[in-house]
């Protein structure tokens, strides 16, 4: 399926925002296969670098609150207010959200134009490179 050279390039032209589907993730395994902890590979469109990233949800509610009682925590501490209970329950009543929000405005900057014939160039350029 070709060698690590190849597959970095395509991957890092994958990661634009373009309508790539599954074509990233087929790639992306390759590269884990080739790929050693923290090694990097330099191409054309950037770099990739295989790395570990650490992942983690919380067990069930009963779990949880068990074994922080069991250390002493109690379990009022631990909990809190769900926004998106908050967000349901706004929608079926006539409080204001200033009655449960802290609300504020920030200046920022966003996208507004695109040049869609040049953010397509990208993918069809590392099309080009990879023959």
């Amino acid at each position: 399926m070709g060698d690590t050279r190849t597959h970095q390039p395509l991957h890092t032209a994958l990661r634009y925002p373009t309508e790539c589907g599954r074509s990233s993730t087929g790639v992306r395994e390759v590269l884990l296969d080739r790929l050693h902890h923290d090694q990097s590979v330099h191409r054309q469109y950037g770099a990739v670098q295989r790395t570990t990233r650490r992942n983690q949800s919380l067990k069930n509610d009963d779990e949880v609150l068990r074994g922080l009682e069991d250390e002493g925590i109690p379990r009022e501490r631990v909990m809190a207010v769900d926004r998106e209970k908050v967000e349901d329950a706004l929608d079926v009543t006539e409080l204001a959200d200033s009655a449960v929000y802290e609300i504020g405005e920030s200046e920022y900057v966003r996208k507004a134009d695109v040049d869609e014939e040049t953010k397509e160039t990208r993918p069809r350029d590392s099309k080009i490179s990879l023959r």
